[in-house]
């Protein structure tokens, strides 16, 4: 089961990506719970989940100072699934440095891989 709490759970299998929408009612909320819907994912093995904060995909950087894109974040993504965690850890890294430039990073980012 999968609450999201306003964030996606990204999962690619054998290269495809699947996005999987959380719910907009924060989980410790007791009045928001009855309205709360978990999603019920089934899993396969070798499926690798992604859990990031839209800070990665929102902050803007390069030379027009324009958001890197979710898009981005998810053909990265689609690009590295295969790869060992140190490495994918790496490409993520390099993709996002890459896109700052030389601009300051405003804000935290958070990137959260589980393969199963």
């Amino acid at each position: 089961a999968f609450a999201g709490a306003a964030m996606a759970l990204h999962e690619v299998v054998q290269g495809n990506l699947r996005v999987h929408q959380g719910s907009d009612q924060p989980i410790l909320l007791a009045e928001n719970d009855t309205h709360r819907q978990d999603i019920i994912i089934d899993v396969d093995r070798g499926s690798n989940f992604y859990l990031a904060t839209d800070s990665y995909w929102q902050q803007e950087g390069g030379q027009d100072y324009r958001p890197l894109g979710k898009q981005s974040f998810e053909k990265t993504l689609i690009s590295v699934y295969k790869q060992p965690a140190e490495e994918q850890q790496m490409v993520l890294q390099k993709v996002f440095e890459e896109w700052l430039g030389g601009n300051e990073q405003a804000g935290d980012l958070l990137v959260f891989g589980i393969l199963l």
